[in-house]
């Protein structure tokens, strides 16, 4: 099959192959934040993932509303921001769901200020979960 042909880029004039601009983007971030090994999730992350989704493989946020979805990402619930005590620490792991409109997407937009209620939200600590500043309405389960 011959490969999809380019795309016209209004930014640069020119036609540039698909994916061209996500791979900069890519490039970009990773020179601002550092590659994903750089950040820890390399060889050693993998490794622990596999393992706490193979003894933890619900989504925890369905769990706790009584549904059975299986998880396939370990998510930091509280997050580390380059901390890597608070990276390596399992009690602070949590499974979720991803993709599209998954509970890892939906932690994540409430952690950078886009809660489900509206309001700017943020995360207080593992053990209070995530609660709104504005409303104090409670999105997430502590941690026991």
């Amino acid at each position: 099959m011959p490969a999809r042909p380019g795309t016209f880029c209004m930014q640069h004039g020119v036609t540039h192959t698909h994916g061209h601009h996500e791979r900069e983007r890519r490039r970009e971030y990773d020179q601002r934040k550092g590659t994903r090994q750089e950040r820890g999730y390399g060889a050693r992350w993998q490794k622990a993932r596999a393992g706490f989704l193979a003894k933890h493989p619900l989504c925890a946020h369905h769990e706790k509303r009584g549904q059975v979805v299986p998880a396939d990402t370990v998510d930091h619930a509280l997050p580390h921001r380059g901390d890597m005590a608070i990276f390596w620490e399992s009690d602070l792991w949590q499974p979720l769901c991803s993709g599209k409109g998954g509970c890892h997407e939906a932690k994540t937009l409430r952690e950078n200020g886009l809660a489900p209620c509206g309001h700017e939200a943020t995360i207080t600590s593992a053990r209070h979960g995530v609660v709104c500043v504005m409303c104090g309405r409670v999105t997430g389960e502590a941690v026991a």
